[in-house]
């Protein structure tokens, strides 16, 4: 949804428009087109931003180790339960992981992972 681009999606778009509202056809663009969102800001203000919420899928068991982590995601009111919790377990101890919340904003996110300190986040640091 950024102006002045031709993103893929306006080939969607346009097959969706060409192809009528026919669910029950196999080879139908609406059968896929509820799964493919767009990101961006449209008027009226209304902003779909996922960038760092990407999903990624496995089959079966997936292992790996403390030192393959990079954050931990976790509700706010969780975290200090959490960093107690790892701080525990001998393979977590020499780790220092930032604990985000899914809810907060990506600005915020992005200054936990950068170690910025929450009092200094924002356009008025420190106060």
């Amino acid at each position: 949804m950024t102006p002045g681009h031709d993103w893929p999606i306006n080939a969607i778009n346009e097959a969706i428009r060409t192809q009528g509202l026919d669910y029950s056809d196999p080879t139908s663009i609406l059968r896929v087109a509820p799964f493919i969102e767009q990101m961006g800001t449209w008027p009226g203000g209304t902003r779909k931003e996922f960038w760092w919420e990407r999903e990624w899928r496995h089959v079966g068991s997936l292992t790996f180790a403390p030192a393959n982590v990079v954050a931990l995601m976790a509700a706010g009111e969780a975290h200090t339960e959490l960093a107690e919790t790892i701080s525990d377990i001998p393979a977590w101890q020499a780790r220092d992981v930032p604990i985000l919340d899914p809810q907060w904003g990506l600005e915020r996110m992005i200054a936990t992972l950068s170690r910025v300190d929450a009092a200094d986040i924002g356009p008025f640091p420190g106060c």
